[in-house]
């Protein structure tokens, strides 16, 4: 509670077991204000649960502490705030605000998933759950357009991810003079993600192009049989 009446107040009620009360004045800190609006946009999107959906879970459910979905919530969260890599999870996983994001409590007894937890899962996430991810992104992209959608402008293009340690598919790109992994992503003209497809640093500028466009337009079309 605030300790005047004059300090704002807002209340949240995402968190299943107690509301979240935002204030100005509280003992416990997090530099990350902006996780509770990504929580708010998540649960209107439902990006994280449709991604844990896709996950396949086969551990035992006496001894699981932390479900997909948070695991889900916390690596998304992180990635979205600049924590991109897993190791960051090793102090961001007591961060009173991303907890309560990922819906457990702020207390110290109440920490998320470890670095070595998270790593586990996005190592045993398959290909066939891969594709399953790409195909949900480009139905939900097709879905947000408007019914009254006139042209549809595609982007295509590679980028640069430069890579270190031992990464898988990490290659060495003569081009952009280092190692790389060689993602292809397709944006349209309000830069809205349509589709995204990881490749090996030493990929072929369009390797997968093709493919990628000619199901995005099959999904456009179905939909809009008109627009260019």
């Amino acid at each position: 509670m605030p300790t005047t009446d004059c300090i704002p107040q807002l209340r949240l009620d995402f968190h299943p077991e107690q509301p979240v009360d935002v204030t100005f004045d509280g003992p416990q800190l997090s530099s990350d204000g902006g996780l509770l609006l990504l929580r708010q946009v998540d649960d209107q999107l439902g990006l994280a649960a449709r991604v844990a959906a896709v996950l396949r879970d086969d551990r035992d459910p006496d001894r699981v502490v932390h479900s997909r979905l948070e695991q889900v919530r916390q690596r998304l969260y992180q990635i979205a705030l600049g924590y991109e890599d897993a190791n960051d999870a090793t102090t961001l996983r007591h961060d009173p605000l991303l907890k309560v994001a990922c819906d457990r409590a702020p207390t110290p007894a109440e920490a998320l998933s470890s670095q070595p937890t998270l790593s586990r899962l996005e190592n045993g996430v398959t290909g066939r759950e891969v594709v399953a991810l790409q195909r949900a992104l480009e139905r939900d992209y097709v879905a947000s357009l408007p019914a009254d959608t006139e042209l549809v402008v595609l982007d295509v293009d590679a980028t640069a991810d430069p890579a270190y340690g031992q990464q898988a598919f990490a290659f060495f790109h003569g081009h952009y003079d280092q190692t790389i992994l060689f993602p292809m992503l397709v944006f349209d003209d309000a830069d809205r993600l349509v589709t995204l497809r990881l490749r090996p640093g030493n990929a072929g500028s369009y390797r997968y192009a093709w493919p990628m466009l000619e199901r995005v337009v099959r999904l456009l079309k179905a939909r809009f049989p008109t627009v260019p």
